[in-house]
């Protein structure tokens, strides 16, 4: 076969022409290199600033969870009122809002252990001990147990959360306890023990030492259900964080603000104006916005609805528009939806206060409006139910400035 030679010469570079750079053109050219860096480091100085620049007003308050998670209550505060700059407040209230948000977040946990702390997981996985708990824990558990057996729920609770939280209709179904022989006797069993004194309960020692007494029948219930926990605040929960932050912040001095969770608990702690509170109902499992009322702080506020949002808001809606709420029945276990919506406000209880003053209310058969009104303290707390696109009003705490027909003091 005849080869031919490759002429490799076709691949070398070509030679390059230099061409000398007159001295005016190059001063030009550095000039305008200059330039560029000049302008390109005032834009990144424009973008640095913007960033961090904050500016006076009210303003939203992010948790910094970069060390763990925190309590689902955010902040929303004025900034820049005070003798320091908004950025200054700001720095220094995230890091005393996140720290006390992290802290109770650990405290009041069912669901998870933290070294070296004693929380509601740790009571829960040491019955018949005596634990030392932190104050904040000790009181609220003090304060539950004082107001009826609900504290003790959580193997209801488990038994509902897998109904909350299913992906299917298929899912909820097989854990709901409205559906199926079989889900109401398990049910049934456990609140059984639960309701007996003898079965479960908390002794208070003093000091921050309790004991979560729980008998061997129910112990061996508990392991052959898989039950995991005793003592839960259920729908409760972001009460007592949202009470506490309410403290924490009172006590700094910081009181241009106002605390709220995605479930309805708040805490408003500026007594210098008044606010608006947009008062929400559920219509085909979904919150809409469905009054507006007028109400002064500092003061703590509920506003509940049977299908809450939240990361853990604990509600299932079914695809033929069935709603399960997270409204148990101390009576019975099952779940209740006697209004649409509920909104309270006190100056002298708590969230949590007014949460256990309203349970049996929530989990009635039927809305009766002289529940509302017998409810109403005058001075101390007030209330607004919504049923059937009607408002029923109790006390003197809320103005109403718009919504459907309204009934005051618990009209028919």
């Amino acid at each position: 076969m005849k080869r031919e030679a490759r002429d490799f010469r076709e691949r070398m570079p070509r030679p390059v022409r230099r061409i000398p750079l007159e001295e005016g053109s190059l001063r030009r050219r550095i000039i305008g290199a200059g330039i560029a860096l000049v302008v390109a480091g005032l834009a990144l100085f424009i973008a640095l600033r913007t960033m961090t620049r904050v500016d006076a007003g009210w303003a939203w308050i992010e948790p910094d969870s970069a060390e763990g998670p925190t309590a689902e209550v955010r902040l929303w505060a004025e900034l820049g009122a005070g003798e320091e700059s908004p950025l200054t407040e700001r720095k220094k209230l995230t890091a005393l809002y996140s720290g006390a948000a992290r802290e109770l977040y650990t405290l009041f946990s069912p669901y998870e252990i933290f070294s070296g702390v004693n929380n509601l997981w740790w009571i829960n996985h040491h019955p018949n001990e005596e634990v030392t708990v932190d104050p904040r824990l000790y009181s609220a558990l003090e304060k539950c147990a004082g107001s009826g057996r609900g504290i003790y729920f959580g193997p209801v609770y488990e038994i509902w959360d897998g109904v909350y939280f299913s992906q299917t209709d298929q899912d909820a179904r097989i854990a709901d306890p409205r559906e199926g022989a079989a889900n109401a006797a398990a049910l049934a069993e456990i609140l059984a023990a639960l309701q007996d004194e003898s079965q479960i309960s908390l002794s208070f020692l003093g000091q921050g030492m309790l004991r979560l007494n729980v008998s061997e029948q129910l112990l061996r219930l508990a392991e052959e259900e898989g039950i995991e926990r005793f003592l839960d605040f259920g729908w409760m929960q972001n009460a007592c964080a949202a009470d506490e932050l309410a403290r924490v912040l009172t006590e700094a001095g910081w009181t241009r603000g106002v605390l709220v969770s995605q479930d309805g608990f708040i805490r408003c702690l500026d007594g210098r104006d008044s606010f608006v509170l947009e008062i929400l109902s559920t219509l085909q499992g979904k919150a809409v916005r469905n009054a507006e009322a007028r109400y002064r702080g500092p003061a703590a506020l509920m506003q509940l609805i049977p299908a809450p949002r939240g990361e853990r808001a604990r509600s299932y809606l079914y695809a033929d528009g069935t709603l399960r709420t997270a409204w148990i029945s101390r009576e019975d276990g099952l779940d209740r939806q006697p209004v649409d919506s509920l909104s309270t406000i006190s100056r002298t209880k708590g969230c949590l206060d007014m949460a256990l003053e309203v349970w049996p209310l929530l989990t009635e058969e039927e809305f009766r409006p002289q529940a509302l009104e017998a409810l109403a303290e005058p001075g101390e707390i007030s209330l607004i139910a919504i049923r059937d696109n009607r408002i029923y009003c109790a006390g003197e705490g809320f103005e109403v400035l718009k919504g459907p027909g309204a009934a005051k003091n618990g009209g028919n």
